[in-house]
């Protein structure tokens, strides 16, 4: 009964992470013109390319050592691969005509957002999903603000907003769970850096170059000066990747408890568990494309605006099956230290985007970048699930 507490705990923890950043995007489509969202649109998707690397380096490792937390060590790595990759991306946008107060602006974002992220990773590691359900509560109120302030339409402006409307409610929360939560911090590094360092980098170029073929093309497009198939694009990601992201934690949740099976060679507890896991991921995820296909277009225009009218939001509706069943096989593929086979995926899938993206590139719109998505994910899964069936079957046949 606990555990079921607890699992349900991380699961509505992330839907109300999920809400914040889905209520983020529709607070901004609707106080912003199309093309100031839309470069609003290449810095929030830049805000996913730099949480690669944390949820790479220090969430998943630390949730995997367990209820530790070695804080030197973890600044240490942070100085090493998020902060590097938080200054690229401001001179990223500098380089492609952002102006300084905008970079600025975007600079002060990714500082918040990554506060955010600190505190998500101690809430979960204390179980403290209460705590974060009253942030992300109230980070929503903020975000709300937002909205309203249909005025506010300078880009800088906004994100400075959105920053103070996330960090804010961090500081009050990270301020409870310090008093009220139960965590060992202990000196020294862990036993094994090498593998700490080793699992993030395999991680984090599988996550990467994910990436690319999803939140990048949002980044691309913004390159290129089409801003309005920024926004757009973004839009989709918005209303199909929900399901992903509540995958996303229940496979966090579920991860130490799929690799102690797998290390104790629990075979019927493991393959019932994985089973459930895929099986469920992919009802979820299929409830959002019934959702999708009869209503789609209707709540585009209700949430972002008449500005949106045209996506025609039917089409895309089986693509968050594909994602949840990529991000099931994921989840289950670390647990059993089948990182490479994740990594080659990725690659693969990456391979088959650049592919298609090559040949559509005169082209290259929002839908097209939907298109490159789709055939790069649907690369992902079925190289992934074949690499879990022939590691399942090694692992009998050495039986």
């Amino acid at each position: 009964m606990r555990r079921m507490l607890s699992a349900l705990g991380a699961v509505f923890e992330q839907a109300a992470y999920t809400a914040v950043q889905f209520g983020i995007n529709v607070a901004l489509a609707r106080s912003m013109d199309v093309a100031g969202y839309g470069l609003v649109a290449v810095v929030l998707s830049l805000v996913v390319f730099i949480n690669i690397f944390y949820v790479s380096f220090l969430h998943e490792p630390s949730l995997i050592e367990g209820m530790k937390v070695r804080v030197r060590f973890s600044i240490e790595v942070a100085v090493l691969t998020v902060v590097p990759v938080t200054a690229g991306s401001i001179l990223y946008l500098y380089g492609h005509g952002l102006s300084t107060s905008a970079c600025a602006a975007a600079a002060v974002l990714f500082a918040s957002y990554t506060a955010y992220w600190v505190l998500r990773t101690v809430g979960a590691k204390t179980r403290g999903y209460t705590g974060l359900l009253v942030c992300h509560t109230l980070i929503g109120g903020g975000v709300a603000m937002i909205g309203l302030a249909s005025s506010a339409q300078k880009e800088s402006a906004v994100m400075l907003m959105l920053a103070a409307s996330i960090l804010l409610p961090t500081l009050l929360a990270a301020a409870a769970i310090r008093r009220n939560g139960r965590i060992e911090i202990i000196p020294g590094r862990p036993a094994s850096p090498r593998k700490w360092l080793g699992f993030g980098a395999s991680s984090a170029s599988a996550q990467l170059m994910s990436w690319l073929v999803g939140p990048g093309l949002v980044v691309l497009l913004g390159s290129l000066g089409h801003f309005a198939d920024s926004a757009k694009f973004r839009i989709l990601l918005t209303v199909l990747l929900p399901a992903q992201y509540v995958l996303m934690a229940l496979g966090y949740h579920l991860m130490p408890r799929f690799a102690a099976s797998f290390r104790q060679d629990d075979a019927m507890a493991l393959t019932r568990m994985s089973v459930l896991f895929v099986l469920g991921g992919a009802a979820l995820a299929g409830g959002l494309s019934v959702l999708l296909l009869l209503f789609g277009d209707a709540l585009v225009v209700m949430l972002f605006g008449a500005a949106y009218g045209d996506l025609d939001v039917r089409f895309f509706s089986l693509f968050p099956v594909v994602f949840a069943v990529v991000m099931c096989l994921r989840t289950l593929l670390k647990s059993f230290g089948m990182a490479r086979a994740v990594f080659l995926a990725a690659g693969i899938g990456l391979l088959a985007g650049i592919g298609l993206g090559a040949w559509r590139y005169p082209q290259l719109d929002y839908l097209v970048a939907a298109q490159i998505m789709l055939v790069s994910f649907l690369a992902i899964a079925l190289v992934q699930a074949g690499a879990l069936a022939t590691g399942v079957l090694r692992r009998h046949a050495v039986r």
